[in-house]
Formats: C-alpha cells, sequence, structure tokens
C-alpha cells in the first residue's frame, strides 16, 4: 500500500542534507514539497503499481492561490542508492487532483488553495511499477504553476521489498 512518510520534515531534512537540494521549493509565500512515499510489494512477487503521489502546498497568503500541475509528470529511477543518479524513465500523464480533505477527485489541472492554510493535494497519473531488487531509487517530479511562477518539485518513493511470510515446517 502507499503512504506518507513520518515524519516527513525529517526525512525532507535527511535528503536535503544527503544530496545539498532540498526537495521543496519556496516563494511569495506558497511553498509546495513533494511529500516522500512509501510503497510495499513482496519479493518475488508482483511489482508494486504507483498511481498517486502526495504535495503539500502552504499558502501564507491573505488570499487564495490558484495552483497548476502541469502534464506530464516525469518519472525518475536509479540504480546506484545516490539520488543524484536518478534519470528520467517516462513521463506520466495527469489523471486528476484531490485535496487530502475531500472525497472528490477533480479532473481538472488546477485547484485552489485557501488563504493561510497548509494542504496535501493526491497528484493521480497513469500508474507505473516499482521494484525494489538492490539500491533502486524512485521520484516522481511535477512542475506546479500559480502566478507567474513554475516550481519543480520531486517526490521521493521509498520502495519496500517485503519477505514472504514463509513458516518452518
Amino acid at each position: 500500500g502507499l503512504r506518507l512518510v513520518p515524519p516527513a520534515l525529517l526525512v525532507l531534512c535527511f535528503i536535503a542534507c544527503k544530496t545539498g537540494k532540498a526537495p521543496f521549493s519556496q516563494n511569495k509565500a506558497v511553498r509546495i514539497v513533494g511529500v516522500p512515499t512509501e510503497i510495499h510489494h513482496t519479493h518475488g512477487g508482483t511489482a508494486a503499481l504507483l498511481s498517486q503521489i502526495p504535495i503539500q502546498i502552504e499558502n501564507d497568503r491573505s488570499t487564495p492561490v490558484k495552483v497548476r500541475i502541469a502534464t506530464p509528470l516525469r518519472f525518475l529511477s536509479g540504480h546506484s542508492c545516490d539520488t543524484d543518479s536518478l534519470i528520467r524513465h517516462s513521463e506520466l500523464q495527469l489523471r486528476g487532483l484531490q485535496m487530502a480533505d475531500s472525497g472528490e477527485l477533480n479532473s481538472e489541472e488546477q485547484l485552489m488553495i485557501p488563504a493561510r492554510s497548509v494542504r496535501i493535494v493526491h497528484v493521480f497519473f497513469n500508474g507505473v511499477t516499482v521494484y525494489q531488487s538492490f539500491c533502486d531509487i524512485y521520484a516522481i517530479e511535477a512542475d506546479v504553476h500559480f502566478d507567474d511562477t513554475i516550481v519543480t518539485t520531486r517526490a521521493p518513493i521509498h520502495v519496500i521489498r517485503e519477505e514472504p511470510w514463509n513458516p518452518v515446517d
């Protein structure tokens, strides 16, 4: 299954320290963060299907801000345990957006973020399979537009390989 990695800020700090770059952007009192995500698969089984990522958008302004997620998204992968080694693997088509506190899937590419609020936006796309064999790393990159600004954010994907349960006779 898919879940947020708690605590996200600790993970973000680790990534920033390891790579020398922060996986978020800040501009004009709007902060956009690609939230690290875990997904699991069973060793020797089928690959995990990834079809959404969470992005945190914080609007410190006194007015709402309209954000738009550009399509295509970019699926990145690497095989060296080094986040700087990620390369573009494929492009993904946006399927919709959903505020975490709303049950509605918005098929549009844009949403309004209320004034002085923090929202988790789930970004849905055509699914990709991911598998952890050894030191495989993945991320999804998205271009987020607001005002005259384009922010590229990256959501790291942590693929966890679980060993099948094998009882001893």
